[in-house]
């Protein structure tokens, strides 16, 4: 696979993958409205809306976000082109049918509830390979009040739906720092 830059995976294999699978959504999937920023220093800052069934991404960060993540430019190649798990795993076999059976109005309000920001960091024999801070709606504070941590394995088989996010902390392989509330909260969106 060649290597992967931030403004294609956003601007062309996200919308590729949604589209493809854009016909399975159940009428209430579609009432589900979402607005998500994208925010990759040195190369652009995107916005993301899925609303009516359809997924609109535009280049700039919206104000009004629910969701926004940051993180640099070598973050990026660090996670997805210069590990070779990473560079090598294709969107493609992230099971969506799984993400849309759980794509409910609910879970927007349930997200809409968080407010605050995080630290996620993706490990590699505990050495840190990528960060991104991941702001749940636009009042919340830049710097971070809690940290997740987790080895690259554990998270793909947590984005896979192999594993279970509560189990996993419980069995020390995601690691939390600071103020768990909004680790809390998200741990409650996964589970529902």
């Amino acid at each position: 696979m060649s290597k992967r830059n931030p403004k294609d995976l956003i601007e062309v294999e996200l919308p590729g993958h949604f589209n493809a699978v854009k016909s399975h959504l159940s009428d209430d999937q579609k009432k589900v409205s979402m607005k998500f920023g994208a925010d990759i220093e040195g190369s652009g800052q995107w916005t993301l809306t899925f609303a009516n069934g359809e997924l609109d991404v535009k280049p700039g960060l919206a104000p009004d976000f629910d969701i926004a993540i940051a993180t640099s430019t070598s973050s990026f190649d660090a996670a997805l082109n210069d590990n070779p798990d990473l560079a090598n795993f294709d969107p493609a076999k992230i099971d969506f049918a799984r993400l849309l059976k759980r794509l409910k109005p609910e879970l927007a309000d349930q997200v809409r509830q968080i407010s605050g920001s995080l630290k996620m960091g993706l490990l590699d024999a505990d050495e840190e390979l990528m960060s991104a801070t991941v702001k749940f709606g636009a009042a919340a504070p830049v710097a971070p009040t809690c940290e997740i941590y987790v080895q690259e394995s554990d998270a793909r088989e947590l984005a896979e739906g192999g594993m279970n996010p509560q189990q996993a902390f419980m069995a020390g392989k995601i690691q939390i720092k600071g103020d768990m509330t909004i680790a809390m909260q998200l741990a409650t969106i996964m589970m529902s």
